[in-house]
C-alpha cells in the first residue's frame, strides 16, 4: 500500500531496499532525536501547527545545532566544508590528469 502511494505521486524511497539496511541506523537515530528534542510530550492543536513547528525545528537542526559527530559543526557547515574539500580534490585530480596527458603527448 505504501509502495503504491509513493509510486502514484512519483516519490522515490530514501531508505534502503529490503535486505540492504545501510541507512537504517541513521534513520533510527534521527527519529529518536526528533522524538526526544522536538515532540517529547508536546501536543499540537492541528496539522498546520505541527508542520510549521517541525519546519522551524528542522531549519534549526540543520543551520544552528552543532553535532559532535560532525566535529562540532552544524550539518550545513559540515556539508559546505566537505563540498569545498571535494571541489579542491577534484581540481587536484584534474591538474594531475592534465599533467599526465601533457607528458604522454610529448
Amino acid at each position: 500500500m505504501i509502495d503504491q502511494a509513493l509510486e502514484t505521486f512519483g516519490i522515490k524511497r530514501s531508505l534502503s531496499e529490503k535486505g540492504t539496511p545501510h541507512d537504517h541506523a541513521v534513520a533510527k537515530a534521527t527519529f529518536k532525536t526528533i522524538k526526544t528534542e522536538f515532540v517529547n510530550g508536546r501536543v499540537f492543536d492541528n496539522q498546520q501547527e505541527l508542520e510549521l513547528e517541525l519546519s522551524d525545528y528542522v531549519n534549526w537542526f540543520i543551520t544552528r545545532r552543532i553535532h559532535g559527530s560532525l566535529g562540532y559543526l552544524t550539518p550545513k557547515e559540515f556539508k559546505e566544508n566537505n563540498l569545498a574539500e571535494t571541489n579542491t580534490a577534484h581540481q587536484r585530480i584534474l591538474r594531475i590528469d592534465l599533467s599526465v596527458l601533457q607528458f604522454i603527448s610529448r
